[in-house]
């Protein structure tokens, strides 16, 4: 009988290729592994990144020690993030802690690395996903390190400390890239399923504008303040001095002067009645307070003026939110002016997504109360050239 031909047997194989005992071709990650979608443990670096924040805020170790290791392909996203996302969010020709403070101040809190690379695995799908298969394994990205990225921003806003304010802004800043791109249903970026509760995001980005208040003067006396300047206004718009009559000013005071008019008329319960209509009266002072911030045309304050709109609405709205109330709504369809302004043009905003939102408020709408959104509906739903 012929002795069996000898060959070479590589000892560097991935423990998965091994556990199969299947040739594995020492690739990082094998090709094995992604054909199968396995974690590839030669992609794993030896040494972790420091894991600050969600974990150091509860002071003892909250994750498993395979979370707190960074492999290649994470590596891969940050510098995507690091090189190219970050741009988008840097505003043009504006010198931005987005370019290089942000993506340092990553390596030391984990929560703020995770939703960078949740958004950076976004920016790849949509723009340098040649192929389905790639398109799906950035998605599959994006969901893991935002679950984790998004619990470890909750602990952080709920430890009250001064220590994260600028890690927390950051993240909070990329919910919407990441919930705008990640979302095909419209509808779930405004509600909750089967809830009264504001969707997600506005519920996370609430929470942390009570902290910016608590901390201003820690964010306006960092690189950070560059982007925070116009959220202090944006936050305090109860203390806004009115400018002069702005744009936006006449589409607004129309639509409050006749929502109130449907308010008053539709009344049938004294209490309930007297509280949505002294929150409506908060809201259209707010929403007033934001257009005017928003038309002064620069970057940051057209930005500023959507998110703080959401985060100093009083909470008694949301609940009316939540019921698909009318009044309700229409406040919305003319928040969606905002946040186009503000959003337009980006990556995340692909796909027509503030004016599908706007088309579904308006298909929510009975037709008295949808005749107050005219001016909405033509800002957006115009036809393009």
């Amino acid at each position: 009988m012929n002795a069996r031909r000898a060959h070479a047997k590589s000892r560097n194989g991935c423990a998965q290729c091994k556990t199969r005992k299947v040739k594995c071709d020492e690739q990082i990650p094998c090709s094995r592994c992604v054909k199968r979608g396995d974690k590839c443990s030669l992609a794993a670096i030896i040494t972790p990144l420091s894991t600050g924040g969600a974990s150091s805020v509860t002071g003892s170790r909250t994750h498993a020690q395979d979370d707190d290791v960074f492999t290649l392909s994470d590596i891969s996203l940050f510098h995507r993030f690091s090189t190219t996302t970050c741009r988008y969010l840097a505003g043009p020709n504006l010198p931005s802690p987005w370019l290089d403070y942000i993506p340092e101040l990553a390596t030391k809190h984990k929560f703020l690395m995770q939703e960078m690379m949740a958004v950076a695995a976004l920016d790849l799908s949509i723009n340098a996903a040649p192929t389905g298969e790639q398109v799906t394994a950035n998605l599959e990205l994006a969901r893991h390190h935002h679950s984790r990225g998004l619990a470890g921003l909750r602990i952080a806003i709920s430890s009250h400390s001064a220590e994260l304010i600028e890690a927390i802004w950051a993240c909070n800043t990329l919910l919407i890239p990441y919930y705008f791109a990640s979302t095909a249903d419209v509808s779930s970026l405004l509600f909750r399923e089967n809830s009264t509760e504001p969707a997600e995001w506005m519920t996370v980005l609430r929470g942390a504008a009570m902290l910016y208040l608590q901390y201003e003067q820690v964010l306006l006396s960092g690189p950070m303040r560059v982007h925070i300047q116009p959220y202090k206004t944006g936050l305090r718009v109860g203390a806004v001095v009115p400018p002069k009559t702005t744009p936006s000013d006449t589409h607004v005071d129309e639509m409050t002067t006749r929502l109130q008019a449907y308010l008053e008329s539709n009344a049938t319960d004294s209490y309930t009645d007297a509280r949505k209509l002294d929150t409506m009266a908060e809201v259209f002072k707010f929403l007033r307070s934001c257009f005017q911030i928003s038309d002064r045309g620069d970057f940051l304050s057209i930005k500023s003026a959507s998110l703080s709109f959401i985060a100093v609405i009083p909470p008694h709205f949301f609940e009316l939110m939540g019921r698909k109330d009318q009044a309700a709504m229409v406040i919305m369809a003319f928040w969606c002016v905002l946040l186009n302004r503000a959003e337009k043009g980006t990556w995340w905003m692909q796909f027509r997504k503030v004016r599908n939102m706007l088309q579904f408020i308006a298909d929510m709408l009975e037709p008295d109360t949808r005749a107050l959104i005219q001016w909405p509906l033509d800002q957006l739903l115009a036809p393009e050239d």
